[in-house]
């Protein structure tokens, strides 16, 4: 099983590396458009279409690509009361646990309702007002984000499972912040 944990957590850090990497290349993208906007707008006096829509949906898909590297991190937010409250750490990780799998559940769900969303938006054909690019791209930042997280969720699962089956510390990191 340790091998298979091992595979988990390369693709795991191999698809955290993707996410950075993609973030990373819309940041400067949006930075870019965001910029020459202003450049052209208030210095040159003329605008350019498509780079406000360009910067808008770079923004998107990086808030959920976002989303999906807070789950990776264990950095969404979060309340402190339940380890005010409690202080039993053996209760407080299955608690932990126990919200990793709503979570992962809550995310199945929004992964189902996204894909649901994008095959519409593919079918209807629709274009972006400025760029006329197909809606369907902005679109899908929804799915990559809820597939992305609901796999840092299994894998944060299966690892917390099968520490707990080993009878290692019970359920190990579920829940702490990275």
């Amino acid at each position: 099983m340790d091998k298979t944990m091992k595979i988990l957590d390369q693709i795991d850090l191999w698809l955290e590396k993707i996410e950075k990497t993609i973030g990373t290349i819309l940041l400067i993208v949006m930075s870019i458009a965001a910029f020459v906007q202003v450049i052209f707008r208030y210095v040159l006096e003329m605008s350019i279409m498509g780079t406000e829509e360009l910067a808008r949906y770079c923004m998107i898909y990086l808030v959920f690509l976002g989303t999906a590297l807070a789950v990776y991190r264990k950095s969404h937010i979060s309340l402190d009361a339940l380890t005010t409250i409690i202080k039993n750490q053996t209760i407080l990780k299955v608690l932990m646990y126990f919200l990793d799998v709503v979570a992962f559940f809550v995310m199945i769900v929004f992964s189902v309702w996204s894909w649901e969303y994008l095959v519409y938006a593919i079918q209807s054909g629709q274009k972006t007002v400025d760029l006329e690019m197909p809606y369907w791209i902005p679109i899908s930042s929804l799915f990559v984000a809820g597939i992305f997280s609901c796999w840092h969720l299994i894998v944060r699962l299966l690892k917390g499972f099968l520490s707990f089956i080993q009878n290692k510390n019970v359920i190990e990191d579920v829940g702490e912040g990275a």
